[in-house]
């Protein structure tokens, strides 16, 4: 049935195994097979030879070296038991070889029950364990048992339900190192921490603690936006916004999203522009706000809050107000700015009361220049080209400025200047009037209420070297700033007085 070679081979890979040896029993039931086997061999060869002629010598050694010590190579040994009759005629050798296969099975089946009762009993550790441990330490007995075990193998004889508890085992590990760090974070107050693992273990198949439990321990942990509210309520000055920072990122949620992780950017962009405004830098004037600032009604409300302090900081180096013009305590953003706009047009500061507007668009968001900003433009541009002596120019700014109908425009102080125009300048007052009421055409379409009129005039006339003024451009050249024609000019209709 076997070659010789095969059978020295699979004697010597048993020798190096690692078995337990047969019970009391087992080894009663291995000696009286041998005495049988002996027996009938004796029969076989009266004179005392060593050799049977069917190789019962060779099959009763590897009988008696296997079940010393079967290893891995059991099921091999128990074929040969089942089989004995393939070489041994005598029925007490085949008695003997079925009392042994059975003890054999007997024994395996102990050895098995045995393993699940260990690994049932480990299992049942760990669950009271997860339910009842408070301490970190409670759960290093179960890690030290769990690092000494082995679990799985190549026997193919194991039952589905050692298999199974292998599989659990397998896992145990790893669950009860990630349960002492829940213990360990929701005993420091890390909720955070706690919350990642509860989310983590929540993915297990049940084996230790049900999931709806998980679920419930879960909710049972602070809110994280309770957490970070109290933390950002706590913030009383811009001055503490770097330190709520660093407090909010230890209940920041896996995952950075939400109204926590929201508060986080804010809050980063709020100190941002306030530390350089500290550092002596330009005063930045747009925040970078992230998601919905209302996610959480009392962050949102606090942001806000932040938002009007910057302002109010930055407000009157921004604008060029007095120093006697800061905010009051408790005084409300728009007060503030409206107070500030006041006390500009009062002073006719114009320039000032465009910064108070260009603060006023950075809180909306609205970069739009309305008509209230292109009047104040148009006035002070009319300034400018007065000065400049561009009288024709400056007749075309402070028409623009009166068009706006701006209450913030110098309604008086612009009819003066054109009456005091009218009489030094009266030509240029004239072509100012006239190219306000009908404007050159443009190539670009009619300029927007409030645009730069000078770029509409460069486009139309050429400037005169001697005035500085406007004077009309020559047929023959190119306006400046035009772009030539690609094709000549079409040739003048010519009268009959010309033919």
């Amino acid at each position: 049935m076997y070659s010789r070679f095969g059978l020295i081979a699979a004697t010597c890979f048993v020798m190096h195994g690692s078995a337990a040896a047969l019970d009391e029993r087992g080894e009663t039931a291995l000696r009286e097979l041998l005495k049988a086997m002996r027996d009938e061999i004796g029969q076989d060869n009266p004179q005392g030879g060593t050799v049977a002629p069917d190789g019962k010598l060779k099959m009763m050694s590897f009988v008696e070296s296997r079940a010393k010590n079967p290893g891995s190579d059991q099921k091999t040994l128990e074929d040969y038991l089942d089989n004995m009759e393939d070489r041994f005629s005598q029925p007490a050798v085949k008695q003997a070889a079925a009392k042994l296969l059975e003890e054999f099975r007997r024994e395996e089946r102990e050895k098995e029950e045995a393993k699940v009762a260990a690994a049932k009993g480990l299992v049942q550790r760990i669950k009271q364990a997860v339910r009842t441990a408070k301490e970190p330490a409670e759960m290093d007995s179960l890690l030290e048992e769990l690092g000494k075990r082995r679990y799985g193998g190549n026997d193919a004889r194991e039952s589905a339900e050692v298999v199974a508890l292998h599989s659990t085992l397998a896992n145990a590990s790893g669950f009860v190192s990630s349960w002492q760090d829940y213990l360990s974070a929701k005993k420091n107050g890390d909720v955070v921490a706690a919350r990642e693992i509860l989310r983590n273990l929540k993915s297990n198949r049940g084996e230790f603690i049900p999931r709806s439990e998980i679920l419930s321990l879960e909710a049972s942990l602070p809110s994280n936006s309770s957490n970070a509210s109290e933390i950002v309520a706590a913030i009383d000055s811009l001055d503490d916004v770097r330190q709520a920072i660093a407090k909010l990122n230890q209940v920041l949620p896996s995952g950075g999203i939400g109204p926590v992780a929201d508060a986080v950017k804010n809050l980063t962009s709020i100190d941002g522009n306030y530390q350089s405004y500290k550092e002596g830098f330009p005063p930045p004037l747009r925040f970078m706000f992230y998601g919905t600032v209302d996610g959480s009604p009392e962050i949102g409300a606090k942001l806000r809050q932040l938002q009007a302090d910057y302002y109010k900081l930055i407000a009157p180096g921004f604008v060029g107000a007095p120093k006697e013009l800061i905010a009051k305590q408790n005084e409300s953003i728009v007060s503030y700015f409206d107070r500030l706009e006041d006390s500009a047009t009062k002073e006719e500061n114009f320039n000032m009361a465009l910064k108070v507007r260009e603060l006023r668009r950075a809180i909306s968001g609205n970069d739009y220049v309305s008509y209230d900003n292109s009047g104040i433009v148009s006035f002070i541009a009319g300034k400018n080209q007065e000065a400049a002596g561009q009288y024709e120019l400056a007749v075309v700014s402070y028409q623009q400025a009166l068009k706006t109908g701006n209450e913030l425009v110098p309604v008086r102080e612009i009819g003066a200047r054109l009456a005091v125009l009218q009489a030094k300048y009266p030509e240029e007052y004239k072509a100012g009037v006239e190219r306000f009421m009908d404007p050159p055409p443009s190539r670009y379409g009619p300029h927007p209420i409030g645009g730069n009129p000078s770029y509409y005039y460069q486009l139309g006339r050429a400037q005169s070297p001697k005035s500085g003024l406007a004077a009309p451009v020559k047929e023959d050249s190119p306006a400046q700033g035009a772009v030539p024609q690609s094709t000549p000019p079409k040739e003048p209709t010519k009268t009959p007085a010309e033919h």
